[in-house]
């Protein structure tokens, strides 16, 4: 990978200064009432507890990609999907990037029962409108998973 591929210092500044509408802390917007509302019927309807996660856009390719089973050749780790920083550091594509590591956090645990709610921005390239080749690209993307250990009996 060529420095070429990568974002330029303008383009990494314009992209992580995007608002996440998903985001409290970043006023209020009608997507947080729709996630909230997701999240509230999943919790109700799961009688589980709920984990946000959210975490820096910037990540390790191996986050994005390579944790999550991704194969090395796969198309969506093409320039034209992906907005790398550097060969090993990217925004990320999706926010399933940040289950491998919250789910480490359950290592050891017995009797879990927690919904994790990963809403956020992403960042993708859009390989059909060449106007906006190079240009940050703004995706509102949520990834949950449901965390479920068997109860053991004592």
């Amino acid at each position: 990978m060529s420095h070429a591929d990568h974002l330029t210092s303008d383009q990494l500044c314009r992209a992580l200064n995007m608002r996440d509408l998903t985001d409290p802390a970043q006023g209020e917007h009608a997507v947080q009432v729709l996630l909230d509302s997701v999240v509230s019927a999943l919790q109700t309807e799961w009688r589980s507890t709920v984990r946000y996660v959210r975490t820096t856009p910037v990540v390790p390719v191996r986050e994005n990609y390579d944790r999550l089973g991704y194969d090395p050749g796969d198309v969506t780790r093409d320039r034209r999907y992906t907005r790398y920083i550097s060969s090993t550091v990217m925004l990320r594509s999706h926010t399933s990037a940040e289950l491998p590591t919250a789910l480490e956090d359950y290592a050891g645990q017995a009797d879990v029962d927690e919904l994790i709610v990963t809403p956020g921005l992403v960042y993708r390239r859009d390989a059909v409108d060449r106007s906006h080749v190079g240009e940050p690209h703004q995706s509102i993307s949520g990834a949950s998973a449901i965390l479920r250990t068997p109860t053991t009996a004592t």
